[in-house]
């Protein structure tokens, strides 16, 4: 039996909500570890130092981008580590961006090979993954949530192999597309719930600021996240500023 309790959470699809969340590190992880379904051995908010030369002031080469007159949202950077069942290493660097429309992801693919280009103090690549968090339905994809991997097929045989080196895993780009209009809350999986933060329904104001949410008492990171969220709703200071944003609609 799902044992749960109503409460009154922020929406964590606006920016001010979605920072306070990822800065936690574990709710990052979390999230992080649901959506590639990996264990997350290491994780960190910003990258380590780059090859790429990176103006100081700013993040990413990716926070040059234009986005649309209604998207402030800035990039955000983990560097992850994680670990296979048989004990090998992959570095990642994962890129969270957010869309209102379809403008806001133009030009992302321009930037892409400055990360495909990154490299450690130690002089290791970096495997990168974008995840896409959406505002809007993709017509022809009507799942909420979605991973798009390269897939290798050998022309000789026609049959598909894995690809373990990371000189062809650079050549290639992963990503994660969660669609917010297509999300309907469920307590089915981990992932699901995870996503029924991010339902846009149940709003208790005009502007879809605040939300009630069923929250998973036996689901510890679920739970974190919503008390987090909890937070923001219940705290004066922050609901002014999670209020200077403007509205989704």
């Amino acid at each position: 039996m799902i044992m749960s309790k109503e409460i009154i959470i922020a929406n964590p699809i606006y920016d001010t909500a979605f920072k306070r969340l990822m800065d936690d590190m574990e709710n990052a992880r979390f999230f992080i570890e649901t959506l590639i379904d990996q264990k997350v051995e290491s994780i960190q908010l910003k990258p380590p130092k780059y090859s790429v030369p990176i103006d100081p002031e700013i993040d990413s080469p990716l926070s040059q981008l234009q986005l649309s007159d209604n998207t402030k949202f800035v990039p955000l950077n983990l560097a992850i580590t994680t670990k296979s069942d048989a004990g090998s290493v992959q570095k990642m660097l994962i890129e969270i961006r957010k869309g209102k429309n379809s403008l806001d992801l133009q030009g992302f693919y321009e930037h892409l090979n400055e990360y495909y280009k990154c490299v450690d103090e130690v002089g290791d690549s970096w495997y990168v993954i974008t995840i896409f968090i959406l505002g809007f339905e993709l017509k022809h994809i009507l799942t909420p949530a979605v991973k798009i991997a390269p897939k290798y097929i050998d022309l000789s045989t026609k049959q598909p192999f894995f690809v373990k080196t990371n000189i062809a895993k650079q050549l290639t780009h992963e990503c994660i597309i969660i669609q917010i209009p297509r999300i309907y809350g469920s307590f089915k999986t981990e992932l699901e719930a995870l996503l029924g933060l991010f339902e846009q329904n149940y709003f208790v104001d005009n502007n879809g600021y605040f939300k009630k949410y069923r929250q998973l008492l036996e689901n510890e990171s679920i739970a974190r996240m919503a008390t987090v969220l909890s937070q923001i709703a219940t705290s004066d200071e922050d609901r002014r500023l999670l209020e200077t944003e403007a509205p989704l609609h």
